[in-house]
């Protein structure tokens, strides 16, 4: 399945920004189970893992076609074409 990945804390106000204009309303036309957000904060572990090194992070992942790309300067509308079952 198509996921995005957002890594955010709670203190980080582009975070913030990210959540309101990206995540949310991707998550209103996806649902929640293709956006899983990670607060770096609780998970640092997992944020190393995955190289993040700034915040916030935005991960494409699409396990069956062996995707897994960094996509922090994707505006919403490219975020939506990569979630969209018709791409």
């Amino acid at each position: 399945m198509k996921k995005i990945l957002f890594f955010h804390t709670r203190w980080c106000p582009p975070c913030r920004n990210a959540m309101k204009t990206k995540i949310l309303p991707l998550i209103d036309l996806f649902g929640k189970e293709k956006i899983e957000i990670i607060d770096a904060d609780v998970n640092p572990q997992f944020a190393e893992k995955c190289g993040v090194t700034k915040l916030p992070a935005f991960f494409y992942i699409y396990p069956e076609q062996h995707i897994y790309m960094r996509v922090d300067h994707y505006s919403f509308q490219q975020l939506k074409e990569l979630l969209d079952d018709k791409s």
